[in-house]
């Protein structure tokens, strides 16, 4: 068997599977949900390639000179179908206009989350938005490889540990390969999530055929978790008393990985780092757009000089990285467990979600005690300031 990583630190990725030629590694879902190769021994011929392919397993890329700007797309339908500014749309529409293809993540027919290939902007638009669900890849570095050799101009996106997946399974880089990640909180269970979709259902008592994380309707910063029901019926709530969002923000759902990710910060393979500009309008607010700002970080010249050709379908603005980073945490920062991590997944499917994540997610007095002394402190500062104005005044 090769020296695979260990349980915790393993992506998902499925590097290995791709890279394996006997075909003797497959992906499974450990208890949690979550997607780890299975070996089978008797036919592997120990060559190696999963390691090598594996980006745990590598060293560290760390750019260099990274370049941040504030973004949005000129076309505003194309905005207020993304989750933040619509970059990414802008870019396949390049890439494709190139005679290449694009590589994304999309939700198939029974709501779960695959990575895909698209030659057409209808597909492509299925690649738009956020899914707060880890992908499945299974065999798009195969595909991805393919259409490189082939002299085809490739868009690849995915979080920042499949791009490293991708860059480390091909082993050399491709002047016509563009790589697109994103700025990664984590990736949730898709366990977690189908057992969500099933308690959904049951309490509409009609079954989903639609789901947007990301609905914008109510704007892009306080945005609302819609499903769309099979008579046509649909369920809003607000993103952050979404009991599924929840579970996920609070580090309940979470990859074990994810709490030790390696692929943070300037430790990107990508040529390009998407994320929501959130913020904007403190910092840059001549950058806002009330649909939405992204984030854009240039990790290379291959990169800057995608973005240059777009000049005329984005507004861009270059805005100072610090700065900009402020309130995105998430680019440097892995998540950090929820206390009662192992005790949600325990108890999931055994008791209701909206009751579980409540009960797990309550302060304990502690933390009420913590809570409690803040605010306190907050209204004194408050009051000493407000104290002094009128002392002036």
């Amino acid at each position: 068997m090769r020296n695979l990583p260990q349980h915790n630190q393993c992506t998902g990725c499925g590097a290995c599977v791709n890279a394996c030629p006997k075909a003797c590694i497959c992906m499974e879902a450990d208890t949690e949900g979550f997607l780890y190769p299975s070996i089978d021994v008797t036919k592997c011929v120990q060559c190696g390639l999963c390691e090598k392919a594996c980006p745990v397993l590598g060293e560290e890329r760390k750019t260099e000179n990274i370049k941040a700007y504030a973004i949005h797309n000129q076309d505003a339908d194309v905005v207020a179908q993304s989750s933040s500014g619509g970059v990414f749309t802008a870019l396949a529409k390049q890439v494709m206009q190139q005679g290449g293809v694009v590589y994304g993540a999309a939700l198939q027919a029974d709501l779960s989350v695959k990575h895909q290939r698209a030659e057409t902007e209808a597909a492509v638009a299925a690649f738009r938005g956020s899914k707060y669900v880890q992908s499945d890849v299974g065999d798009v570095y195969k595909w991805a490889k393919q259409d490189l050799a082939d002299g085809r101009k490739v868009l690849f996106s995915g979080t920042p540990c499949q791009v490293a997946a991708l860059r480390r399974y091909l082993g050399r880089d491709y002047e016509n390969l563009l790589s697109v990640d994103i700025i990664c909180h984590s990736v949730p269970s898709p366990k977690v999530w189908q057992q969500f979709l099933n308690e959904l259902q049951k309490r509409e008592n009609r079954k989903i055929t639609k789901v947007n994380f990301r609905d914008k309707r109510d704007g892009w910063q306080r945005y609302l978790f819609w499903a769309r029901l099979e008579d046509g019926g649909e369920v809003l709530e607000k993103g952050a008393d979404n009991v599924y969002m929840r579970a996920f923000l609070n580090g309940l759902s979470t990859r074990s990985s994810c709490y030790g990710c390696k692929f943070k910060g300037v430790n990107r393979s990508s040529d390009l780092t998407l994320g929501d500009f959130w913020g904007v309008e403190t910092v840059y607010p001549e950058a806002y757009h009330e649909a939405g700002t992204s984030l854009v970080l240039v990790n290379s010249t291959k990169g800057q000089a995608a973005l240059d050709m777009l000049a005329d379908e984005l507004m861009v603005q270059s805005v100072d990285m610090s700065a900009a980073l402020v309130q995105n945490e998430a680019y440097w920062k892995p998540s950090e467990p929820h206390r009662n991590r192992e005790k949600f997944f325990a108890q999931l499917g055994q008791v209701e979600m909206d009751e579980l994540v409540k009960k797990l997610l309550a302060p304990t007095l502690k933390e009420r005690m913590r809570q409690a002394w803040y605010k306190s402190l907050v209204r004194r500062a408050l009051r000493k300031v407000y104290r002094m104005v009128l002392k002036k005044g």
